[in-house]
């Protein structure tokens, strides 16, 4: 039988408490919940006074965000969202809006000035090397789906970029790795049958 979650409040920590049983699994928080939003196999949950929880359904684990260990301006949330590029938009109280991506900050700007598009290309990013944002143009010939990757030297993905069908275009993305380490990074664009790769250098 599917668990239901219910949220109850004021332990420090998000953390299993009460009676468990197999129809409910209860959980306690360091502030009210004030909202909350799924992410595949994981939740988001908003508090007033314990910041940003991040909550995998399957193992109970979980990793909070505060402002003193992560960059969240403020540890009241009154609203998250996921865009299609994996940012997390986090609406507080008093400290405005913040976004958040593991592998790094995430636009993505489509050119209004599609005519002269006539091939599938990957430009080099600019600037590189660079700290703490670039910028990377694709051009996308036909409506497909377009995957754009960032991978390190071993093959690991570090962040998504893109995933998702895109129209006839020049995009440009831009990429903030204040998250990741300085190096060498390689970026894959996937469109339909077109595969191309670059490398690029963040230097902190």
């Amino acid at each position: 039988m599917k668990k239901l979650l219910t949220l109850f409040l004021f332990l420090v920590l998000l953390q299993p408490s009460g009676a468990q049983t197999n129809e409910w699994l209860n959980y306690t928080s360091g502030g009210n919940i004030s909202c909350l939003t799924e992410e595949g196999d994981y939740l988001w949950l908003g508090t007033f006074f314990a910041g940003l929880v991040k909550l995998e359904k399957t193992t109970g684990n979980i990793t909070v965000f505060n402002k003193v260990n992560s960059g969240l301006p403020d540890n009241s949330v009154s609203a998250i969202a996921i865009d299609v590029n994996g940012n997390i938009w986090i609406g507080t109280f008093l400290g405005g809006l913040s976004v958040y991506n593991k592998g790094g900050v995430v636009s993505v700007e489509e050119s209004r000035d599609n005519s002269a598009v006539s091939e599938y290309s990957l430009l080099q990013n600019y600037p590189n090397p660079f700290n703490p944002s670039t910028t990377i143009v694709y051009t996308i010939k036909k409506e497909t789906h377009v995957s754009l990757k960032v991978y390190d030297l071993l093959g690991r993905e570090v962040s998504e970029l893109v995933n998702e069908n895109q129209v006839t275009g020049k995009y440009k993305v831009k990429f903030d790795v204040s998250n990741l380490p300085s190096g060498v990074y390689l970026y894959t664009l996937k469109a339909g049958n077109f595969v191309e790769t670059k490398k690029l250098m963040v230097l902190k």
